[in-house]
C-alpha cells in the first residue's frame, strides 16, 4: 500500500513537470492483500520513472502507464507497460540502461536488512501491436510472495 501510495504521488508530480498528460493505471489482483504484501522499497519507481524519461509518450495517441500486481502459487508477479513508441525506437541507441543493475542492488540491500532471500527475476518484453509494429514495453519482476508482520 505504501509502495502504491508514492508511486501515485512520484506520477503526479512527474505530470505537473511535463509538457504532456498521460494516465497512469493501477491494477491489484483479488488475490492481492495490499496492505501485507511486501515488496522492497522503491523497486517500482525506478521503472516508472524509465517509462517517464524514456518511452516517448508524448509522442503516442492516449499514453499511459499501467502498474499491475498479481499472486501466481508463492510468487508475486508486478508487471509495469507503458504504449510508448519502444525500445527498438529509441533515438539514442547507445543508451545503457542501468535500471537492472539498480533494482538487483535493491533486492541485495533489502536481503541484507530483512535478513531474507528474496531472488526475483526481471523480464523485459518489446510489444508489438497487430502490424507487428513496435507499441510499447513490459517489464516484468517476479518475486517470493511473502506478507509483512
Amino acid at each position: 500500500a505504501d509502495e502504491i501510495n508514492y508511486l501515485d504521488q512520484y506520477v503526479s508530480f512527474e505530470k505537473h513537470r511535463l509538457d504532456f498528460d498521460f494516465a497512469f493505471r493501477v491494477n491489484i489482483g483479488p488475490e492481492i492483500d495490499i496492505e501485507n504484501t511486501g515488496i522492497p522499497p522503491m523497486l517500482i519507481q525506478l521503472l516508472v520513472e524509465n517509462c517517464i524519461r524514456h518511452a516517448r509518450l508524448d509522442q503516442v495517441k492516449n499514453p499511459a502507464i499501467t502498474f499491475s500486481v498479481q499472486k501466481k502459487q508463492n510468487v508475486l508477479v508486478l508487471s509495469l507497460k507503458d504504449n510508448g513508441k519502444g525500445r527498438n525506437n529509441l533515438t539514442d541507441k547507445t543508451h545503457q540502461s542501468k535500471a537492472l543493475s539498480i533494482l538487483e542492488k535493491r533486492i541485495i540491500e533489502t536481503n541484507l536488512k530483512e535478513k531474507r532471500e528474496i531472488a526475483g527475476t526481471f523480464l523485459i518484453l518489446d510489444l508489438k501491436d497487430e502490424n507487428d509494429q513496435a507499441s510499447g514495453t513490459e517489464c516484468m519482476i517476479r518475486l517470493p510472495y511473502f506478507e509483512l508482520i
